[in-house]
């Protein structure tokens, strides 16, 4: 990692304002705006620890990169790991949201996943290849924007899932075998 290659990350309220360094971002937009899904932040650990509680209390302004962001609705859940053991009190924190709608795998394993978790409608796993096709020519399922952002957010529902296969077995490109 480059320690260099980094985006500011600011998150104030009225109680508190914190500014980190971002060293990677995922980020979805929206009609509403953009939503900020992930982030890898480094820095002190009080600094990292009161950043991940801003990201789920209310009441906080999120800023990534000078551009204001709105915070996942699904909440989120995070990963410490102290950047040198036992020396300092550094850390790195990645935050990642609970959307289950975020693949954080970009393989046909991960979207495999992903689809299970969100729709309701079977498929054999050797067509993932035709699935993923249809959903990113239909875009319901894009990358995520952002600054070495990693992931993809699947938007589909199980009507339109059950739609792309019933299209595929009809025009032939799928079968049951």
């Amino acid at each position: 990692m480059d320690f260099t290659d980094h985006r500011e990350l600011r998150i104030e309220s009225e109680e508190s304002r914190y500014r980190v360094r971002c060293y990677a971002a995922s980020l979805i937009s929206t009609a509403n705006g953009t939503t900020i899904l992930s982030a890898l932040i480094a820095g002190p650990e009080q600094l990292c620890v009161g950043v991940f509680s801003s990201f789920v209390q209310a009441g906080h302004i999120i800023a990534y990169d000078g551009k204001m962001v709105s915070k996942c609705e699904f909440f989120y859940r995070r990963q410490a790991s102290p950047i040198i053991p036992f020396s300092t009190r550094w850390q790195s924190l990645l935050i990642l949201s609970k959307d289950k709608r975020c693949l954080w795998q970009d393989d046909d394993e991960g979207l495999i996943m992903g689809l299970k978790k969100v729709t309701e409608t079977p498929f054999l796993d050797s067509w993932i290849g035709y699935i993923r096709q249809q959903l990113t020519d239909q875009s319901l399922l894009t990358k995520f924007s952002g600054h070495n952002a990693r992931g993809s957010y699947l938007s589909v529902t199980s009507e339109q899932l059950d739609a792309i296969v019933c299209d595929g077995v009809r025009s032939g490109v799928i079968s049951i075998k």
